[in-house]
């Protein structure tokens, strides 16, 4: 009985650890999903702003 009790605390105190990992890597995730959209709008911004500026030059 008193293993059985030390072992559903065990597992009751390993639950939030367990959920902060599982946050943790959403947040990394979504981390990761926003810093490659930033970095492609950034991209598109600069080659929308090249192409624009080679055909006022051409122009």
């Amino acid at each position: 009985l008193f293993s059985e009790a030390k072992w559903g605390f065990g597992y009751l105190w390993s639950l939030p650890f367990k959920s902060i990992e599982l946050v943790d890597q959403d947040i990394l995730s979504i981390a990761i999903l926003l810093v490659s959209i930033v970095a492609f709008t950034i991209g598109m911004i600069l080659i929308t702003v090249r192409y624009v500026k080679s055909l006022r030059k051409t122009v």
